[in-house]
């Protein structure tokens, strides 16, 4: 199965978090966020099954590598960490960072240049 553009995957996956976020539904607009992110850092879609060695598996164990590697600029493991908090019993979070803003951050770092589609 061939798997279109990287670049476009995680364009098509901002684009669903902003519809989600419009229609209110902030639970899936983070998810969507949190995938883009991912993939970005090197949890794509083809790395699900496990990625070579030091490689994530996925876009939510990318994000969470990334959240602790002190390699990284410390406004980037912020966003990873906001990225893969756990919602409380309310189904809150104890920050109002939006999820789409922190994806754009971890995004435009790793991609230096890369152009956001209309979001």
């Amino acid at each position: 199965m061939s798997h279109p553009d990287l670049g476009e995957q995680v364009a098509a996956e901002l684009a669903r978090a902003l519809q989600a976020a419009q229609a209110g539904n902030h639970g899936k607009s983070r998810v969507c966020a949190r995938r883009a992110a991912g993939w970005s850092l090197g949890g794509t879609p083809a790395t699900w099954a496990g990625g070579p060695e030091g490689r994530p598996g996925n876009a939510y164990q990318a994000l969470q590598s990334a959240a602790m590697d002190e390699a990284l600029p410390p406004h980037i493991r912020l966003a990873a960490s906001r990225l893969t908090a756990r919602v409380d019993e309310a189904f809150s979070l104890p920050f109002d960072q939006d999820p789409l803003q922190d994806a754009l951050e971890i995004i435009r770092w790793r991609w230096p240049g890369w152009q956001t589609p209309a979001i």
